[in-house]
């Protein structure tokens, strides 16, 4: 179940959100009838995980050769921790895309006069990207808060092992009395 989990929280949210709209609770429409701003400000949201995701992964590439980190990468903790941390970024990137689609792309096709006239294709652009969109925007931030209890725990074990390591306060003092 653990190696699946990613993707039953994605399965679950989009499953949520297209019960919700079916039962008439999500309304997509402003997503679509006020694009500029919505899709924008969805990008931008998305941008802001996907820099704290990709922070958070250059930050464990920091602190890489630390004993702690070596602990956890034995144990296959860190495995886990990076799965988190990419499937988070790749979904903010899927949903990134999907909204310049939804700007750029989908309000040219429903001009062409054949995609006005199927009702599949209206609801796939009306309904069915937006849903999109929001899930996998959903899916990076379940996923970022995994990453930030990753977080906690391995700087709470840096900083634990930091504290073994360290000189007690008798030979901090003796050595400060040497320098002097």
């Amino acid at each position: 179940m653990n190696k699946y989990k990613n993707y039953v929280s994605l399965i679950l949210i989009l499953l949520s959100l297209i019960i919700v709209d079916i039962f008439g609770f999500l309304d997509s429409t402003p997503l679509i009838n006020d694009v500029n701003s919505n899709l924008f400000n969805i990008i931008t949201v998305n941008s802001v995980f996907a820099g704290f995701l990709f922070t958070s992964i250059t930050f464990f590439v920091g602190v890489s050769n630390t004993k702690t980190i070596e602990t956890l990468e034995r144990i296959n903790y860190m495995e886990k921790v990076y799965n988190n941390l990419i499937i988070g970024f790749s979904s903010s990137v899927i949903s990134i895309t999907l909204s310049i689609i939804g700007i750029f792309i989908i309000p040219q096709l429903l001009k062409i006069e054949a995609i006005k006239n199927n009702i599949v294709l209206i609801y796939l652009f009306n309904k069915l990207i937006p849903i999109l969109i929001l899930s996998f925007l959903g899916h990076t931030i379940v996923n970022f808060m995994f990453a930030i209890n990753h977080l906690k725990l391995i700087i709470k074990s840096i900083r634990r092992k930091a504290l073994m390591d360290a000189p007690n306060e008798k030979s901090i003092e003796k050595t400060l009395k040497e320098i002097k």
